[in-house]
C-alpha cells in the first residue's frame, strides 16, 4: 500500500510540475526580439517575416521560430532564430541562421519535423536555376538543417545538402546529376528523396511538385501581427 501510494504521489507532482510549466510559459517575453527582427527588416508590413510558438521539447515552453529578412552587405538575406525562455528572459537557441540571400530565385522554409516521438526544429533554403522550357538543363542547391531541443541548448543538429541538375518535363522531372550528402555522407537522389520524406513536416505549406517530391514554404502569423498580439 505505501508503494501504490508512494507512485501515486509522483506521479502527481509530476503532473502538477508539467501543469505549472506550460502556465509559467509567458509568450510577451518575446516581444523584445519580435520587435528587433522587425526593426532589422529592411521590408515593412507582412514582408518582414513570420513565425510560430511551439513547445519541440515537451518541457511546457513554447520556443518561438522566425522567418524573417535582413539587411546583408548587398541584399536582403533571409534567416531563422529559434527563442525560448530561461530564468524569466528570451533566450536565443538558434541566432540568425541564413537561409539564402534574396536574389535570384531562391525561397525556403520552417517548421517542425516529427520522427517518432522526437520533434526537431527544421529549416532549409535552397537556390540555382528557376525555370526554362521542357528539356532545358536546370540546376538547384542548397541545404537542410533540423535541430533538436532540450531546454535552451540544442543537443542534435543533422545537417543536409544538395546539388541538383535536371531537366524540367512537361510532367515532373528528369534528373541528370545528384550530390547529396546527410551529415556528410553520400546519398544517391533517391535516399534523399526518401530521408527528407522520412519526416512528418508541418508548421508549412506544401506544394506536391518539388525536386524531392514535395516543396515546402514557410507558413505562421506575421511577425508584426505576433508582436501586436503580445
Amino acid at each position: 500500500m505505501k508503494k501504490l501510494i508512494s507512485i501515486l504521489l509522483t506521479a502527481l507532482i509530476a503532473s502538477s510540475a508539467a501543469v505549472c510549466a506550460s502556465a509559467a510559459t509567458d509568450t510577451s517575453l518575446y516581444r523584445s526580439k519580435l520587435g528587433a527582427l522587425i526593426d532589422a527588416s529592411p521590408y515593412s508590413g507582412d514582408y518582414v517575416g513570420t513565425g510560430f510558438f511551439y513547445d519541440f521539447d515537451g518541457n511546457g515552453v513554447k520556443e518561438l521560430v522566425t522567418y524573417s529578412s535582413v539587411k546583408g552587405d548587398v541584399v536582403p538575406k533571409k534567416v531563422m532564430n529559434v527563442y525560448t525562455i530561461k530564468n524569466g528572459k528570451a533566450k536565443a537557441i538558434v541566432k540568425n541562421k541564413k537561409l539564402f540571400l534574396e536574389v535570384g530565385g531562391p525561397n525556403g522554409f520552417t517548421g517542425v519535423a516529427k520522427k517518432g516521438k522526437t520533434k526537431y526544429v527544421i529549416c532549409g533554403g535552397e537556390t540555382g536555376s528557376t525555370g526554362g522550357a521542357p528539356d532545358d538543363k536546370l540546376n538547384r542547391y542548397g541545404s537542410i538543417t533540423l535541430y533538436k531541443i532540450k531546454g535552451a541548448k540544442v543537443v542534435k543538429k543533422i545537417k543536409a545538402s544538395f546539388n541538383v541538375t535536371f531537366k524540367s518535363k512537361t510532367k515532373g522531372i528528369k534528373v541528370l546529376k545528384c550530390k547529396a550528402k546527410v551529415n556528410g555522407k553520400k546519398k544517391s537522389y533517391k535516399a534523399f528523396s526518401k530521408w527528407l520524406r522520412s519526416y512528418k513536416v508541418s508548421k508549412v505549406s506544401k506544394y506536391k511538385r518539388g525536386l524531392f517530391g514535395v516543396t515546402y514554404y514557410s507558413k505562421g502569423t506575421s511577425l508584426n501581427s505576433l508582436y501586436s498580439s503580445l
